[in-house]
C-alpha cells in the first residue's frame, strides 16, 4: 500500500486491505464512508476542532499549520520540508536498500 495509490483510487485500496485481512462482507458504502471520514480535509478539520483527546494528536501550536498532524496532504511534500543534500540521501537508500516489490524508485538529483 503506498501512499500515492491511497490518494489516486482511496476506495480501491481500503478494499484491497480489507480482503488482504480477509474480512467479507464489507459493503462499497461502509467503504465510501471510511474513505470520507479518513480524508484529509475531515481528519484537518477534526485537528482545528480539536476532537482528538489525546495530546500528542493536538498541533504544539494552532496558528502554525507545519505544527498540525495534518499538514498539506498532498504527494510530494516531503521537497518542501527537505533539502537536495537530505532528498539525494534518501533517494540512494531507496535505490540501495528497499525493494522494488514497493514500487517506489530511486530518483537521481537531476529527475527532481
Amino acid at each position: 500500500m503506498r501512499y500515492e495509490d491511497i490518494i489516486s483510487d482511496p476506495i480501491s485500496e481500503l478494499d484491497r486491505v480489507i480482503t488482504f485481512l480477509e474480512l467479507p462482507g464489507v459493503k462499497e458504502r461502509t467503504l465510501t464512508e471510511a474513505v470520507e471520514f479518513a480524508s484529509f480535509k475531515n481528519m484537518r478539520k477534526m485537528e482545528i476542532e480539536g476532537i482528538f483527546q489525546n495530546g500528542i494528536l493536538n498541533p504544539a501550536d494552532k496558528a502554525d499549520t507545519d505544527s498540525y498532524k495534518t499538514r498539506k496532504g498532498r504527494i510530494g511534500g516531503y521537497l518542501d520540508y527537505l533539502d537536495q543534500e537530505e532528498i539525494d540521501y534518501l533517494n540512494k537508500r531507496i535505490g540501495e536498500d528497499l525493494s522494488p516489490f514497493f514500487g517506489y524508485v530511486s530518483k537521481t538529483s537531476n529527475s527532481n
